[in-house]
């Protein structure tokens, strides 16, 4: 392969905007560029720290992430060589990296992700000033992020389309007879990385609420785990914002006691 060529990549794309800082002063947007470097040397250490987990505890390998930054989003992308058509490490390393670091950037760093997540070819090219990012995981990623009115990640269509085909492998090896429904018993054996839930979208009619089904990253389950509230994470936050922005903090409060009280109970503590 010619070495200027970039080669393409197949796995998980995830596209993260911080809220609320479009309107920053220069000495906010100075402390949310610090904000954000410490946060992703903060994750790094954190991802290093989780995969020799993962590789001691489980022998279970894990992708690592590709980053870029640039305004006030962030793109991460995994892929694997080793595993081109079993899109378990990859999920596992997304959902990981995500529900590890979410609740650090809104308790530590007072960062608010909205973002989304895809799953298919991609370009991740690094020259010595330069980060590309470019392919149609990405641009489906970026597409899906404005969708939704709250703090928190969906899946895209396409990976939606490729989860349900992931969780029906799933489901075979337990029961090699299982037809095409997905079992609820799967879903919530997974319910620690995504789950099914109708989220609150943005809309232009005043006072109009419209919801949808996606799957949602289970991003409340460490703070959960650690017996943290959703105003301890974001410090109240949503008291001292616009009343454009409230909703965002309103309907992830719900998400989270929706997932505290429904989903979280049934999961293994281990």
């Amino acid at each position: 392969m010619n070495p200027e060529i970039p080669e393409k990549k197949s796995g998980v794309v995830v596209y993260l905007d911080a809220l609320g800082i479009k309107d920053s002063s220069s000495e906010e947007t100075q402390q949310f560029i610090h904000n954000k470097k410490k946060f992703l040397e903060d994750a790094d250490k954190l991802w290093k720290k989780r995969k020799k987990q993962f590789t001691s505890d489980l022998q279970f390998h894990l992708p690592e992430p590709e980053i870029a930054t640039f305004q006030d989003s962030i793109v991460i992308c995994w892929s694997d060589k080793e595993e081109k058509s079993n899109f378990l490490p990859t999920y596992l390393s997304a959902g990981q990296w995500l529900i590890d670091t979410m609740p650090s950037a809104c308790k530590d760093y007072h960062m608010f992700f909205r973002g989304a997540i895809s799953v298919g070819d991609y370009y991740f090219d690094t020259e010595k000033n330069n980060v590309t990012v470019l392919g149609n995981a990405v641009s489906d990623a970026v597409r899906y992020e404005p969708l939704a009115n709250w703090i928190g990640v969906i899946q895209t269509g396409a990976c939606r389309k490729k989860y349900l085909d992931f969780l029906k492998r799933e489901e075979r090896k337990v029961n090699p007879k299982a037809n095409d429904e997905i079992n609820q018993e799967m879903l919530k054996y997974y319910a620690f990385l995504f789950v099914p839930y109708h989220i609150p979208l943005k809309t232009n009619v005043d006072d109009a609420v419209s919801y949808k089904k996606y799957f949602a990253l289970s991003w409340p389950y460490h703070a959960c785990k650690l017996g943290i509230s959703f105003s301890e994470l974001t410090s109240n936050a949503s008291e001292s914002v616009s009343p454009e922005i409230k909703p965002k903090y309103d309907n992830a409060n719900d998400f989270f006691e929706w997932y505290k009280k429904n989903i979280f109970p049934e999961l293994p503590k281990s």
